[in-house]
């Protein structure tokens, strides 16, 4: 109850771990507040994440818009930009989510081909991945 609460403070990143602890403590009372919290309007919210300073901040964000599939359209151009994060999971989960776009993440297509020459496998593999797509 105190983690639901809080998804009402006025800091989205206290507001973003609650609903991340809630997801991730999975009773259907938390999933059911967490699903509340993750509205249409949470790729605004995600796609601010990617720009966190913490690093799991933005490798969660990645991971989600990876997970909401064609709905993070709206999320293209700051995956794009994501695929230049020092973080390799961050680069990762960011061609994962572009490759589940598809076709309309198209303005993606210059940086995933730049990925393809990153010294991490786990990351030029989601990327020629996400070219294919």
């Amino acid at each position: 109850p105190a983690l639901i609460e809080t998804l009402k403070d006025e800091d989205p990143e206290v507001c973003w771990l609650a609903s991340e602890a809630l997801r991730k403590i999975g009773t259907d009372e938390a999933l059911a507040a967490w699903a509340g919290f993750e509205p249409e309007g949470s790729v605004p919210k995600l796609v601010k994440q990617l720009k966190n300073r913490d690093k799991t901040f933005r490798a969660d964000a990645a991971k989600a818009l990876r997970d909401l599939g064609s709905e993070a359209v709206d999320a293209v151009d700051a995956l794009s930009s994501a695929l230049r994060d020092q973080m390799w999971n961050v680069k990762a989960f960011s061609a994962e989510a572009l490759a589940r776009i598809g076709a309309k993440a198209a303005d993606a297509v210059p940086n995933l081909i730049r990925v393809l020459t990153d010294e991490d496998v786990r990351v030029r593999k989601p990327a020629a991945q996400a070219l294919g797509k």
